[in-house]
């Protein structure tokens, strides 16, 4: 197993986790659970991808919605990513979702080797988690479309993600480090579900006053 800046005990009960520093770009059970059909075909130009993109920010009503799923791969896709890549390694992040940029399609852009030196971008299209394991409180979680505002939030300690990547080819991930909460971060804002979501009553009511009073809340 790789190891990265976070020690993840995977058990029943809660463990610890510290986040490196970035912000990752969560909610219910529910959101992690709804999968999408059938892959998609490479090549069918029937997408339209905005010319400009800008990273989308609490409490934009679009970072609500679902995302539908991928049905083809084109050129427009494939240059959209590249530009979220570039968009997310200067944010810094370690993700970013396809939700936050104002894209209504189901894929986002990750580090797939977070904490190391070398950058190693991944696209991940149409993903679902089909299996979960244990877990583990991560601490200080951080979103780039809710900036200034960090908290701990209950993620599962390992996951296995299903989906396709740029060429269309299929992957399956199976994670048990920093990696797999990325992952289930960004399955969330695909389901519209936000980090903070996933807070307590309490906690989100604080953030909610946080937020007011720095006068960003509509």
């Amino acid at each position: 197993m790789y190891v990265v800046m976070v020690c993840i005990c995977l058990a029943v009960t809660l463990a610890s986790v510290s986040y490196p520093p970035f912000s990752l770009d969560c909610g219910s059970e529910k959101a992690l659970r709804i999968s999408v059909n059938s892959a998609p075909k490479k090549g069918g130009n029937i997408m339209a991808y905005p010319e400009k993109l800008n990273i989308l920010t609490y409490p934009d009503p679009f970072l609500t919605k679902t995302a539908a799923p991928v049905e083809n791969i084109d050129e427009d896709l494939e240059k959209t990513a590249r530009r979220m890549i570039d968009m997310m390694y200067k944010a810094p992040g370690v993700g970013l979702a396809s939700m936050q940029v104002g894209i209504e399609k189901s894929f986002f852009v990750y580090e797939q080797l977070p904490g190391q030196d070398r950058q190693s971008p991944g696209v991940l299209i149409n993903p679902r988690i089909l299996e979960t394991e244990g877990a583990f409180l991560s601490e200080r979680e951080g979103c780039l479309s809710v900036p200034d505002f960090r908290a701990d939030v209950k993620r599962y300690a390992s996951v296995v993600v299903e989906g396709v990547d740029i060429t269309g080819k299929p992957v399956r991930l199976e994670r048990d480090d920093f990696l797999a909460v990325v992952l289930q971060h960004e399955i969330d804002h695909l389901h519209g579900v936000l980090f903070v979501d996933r807070l307590s009553t309490l906690k989100r009511s604080m953030f909610r006053r946080k937020y007011n009073k720095a006068g960003k809340t509509r």
